[in-house]
């Protein structure tokens, strides 16, 4: 899949069948609830780590730091820049 994620809000729907859906529909069908509630959540996630990292840039953040590595590399993972 290339390009931009679905839209969100994404929510997870728990049960029996766990999903991950948007206003469009499903998206995924998952194996637990708990990777439902996971990836319903991922593009707030990925927003709020690129808010964080965009501050860490413009405060001085010590970009040679493991954390600040990871961070990046998830995000870039995230949006198939890895």
């Amino acid at each position: 899949m290339s390009g931009r994620h679905a839209p969100g809000p994404w929510s997870a729907v728990l049960g029996g069948d766990p999903q991950v859906v948007n206003e469009d529909g499903t998206l995924a069908k998952v194996a637990s609830n708990a990777n439902a509630r996971l990836m319903a959540a991922a593009p707030e996630l990925l927003e709020a780590l690129e808010m964080m990292l965009e501050n860490a840039n413009r405060y001085g953040w010590d970009f040679d730091s493991d954390d600040y590595r990871q961070a990046r590399a998830a995000c870039n993972k995230a949006k198939g820049e890895s």
